[in-house]
């Protein structure tokens, strides 16, 4: 999806992303077994952040593929016609 040029940076933002969810998750797991009492919480919030995450991608990948395969079949035709 990025330009060949601003892949380095798009990789670099990407990898700051998962180092800030790194350091705090561990925390936030933390503050909500101290806060519940048991580890239920935390493994429902985590399994409902993969579940936005997923959504995510497939929203992306959606507005993505569709219209490369749209200007691939465009051609494609034009090219049988």
């Amino acid at each position: 999806m990025l330009p060949v040029r601003e892949l380095a940076v798009g990789a670099a933002a990407i990898n700051t992303l998962w180092q800030i969810g790194a350091f705090l998750s561990p925390y936030a797991w933390g503050v909500l077994k101290d806060g519940t009492g048991h580890f239920l919480a935390g493994l429902i919030s985590a399994s409902l952040l993969q579940l936005a995450a997923a959504g995510l991608i497939l929203y992306v990948r959606s507005r993505v593929v569709i219209p490369e395969r749209q200007s691939r079949m465009t051609a494609w035709a034009q090219a049988v016609l």
